[in-house]
């Protein structure tokens, strides 16, 4: 195995000049795969916990539903420890 070098990740000099984007994947109650994107960090973890281990889907409708209603809580009722105790949708209006 090759040899792994650390190397400190620049910062962007303003929020949303860089994103990085991950895929996701589950399968239905019968057993057809689907997959989903998501922007990288703790919301993939928190995604995959609270929705895809949490329940058997039966349609991509049922997953795109929770979704949505999982994404609105997570953005705008759930405070986030690394945003000071702030929703996302409140560090983002206090931010710009």
């Amino acid at each position: 195995m090759a040899p792994r070098t650390a190397v400190t990740l620049e910062h962007p000099p303003k929020a949303n000049m860089s994103w990085s984007l991950d895929y996701m994947s589950d399968a239905l109650r019968h057993g057809r795969r689907f997959r989903t994107a998501n922007v990288i960090g703790d919301f993939n973890r928190s995604y995959r916990e609270s929705v895809l281990d949490m329940y058997l889907f039966k349609t991509t409708g049922d997953v795109q539903r929770l979704t949505n209603s999982w994404l609105h809580h997570y953005n705008n009722e759930r405070p986030h420890k690394s945003l000071g105790y702030q929703t996302p949708m409140q560090y983002k209006n206090n931010f710009f």
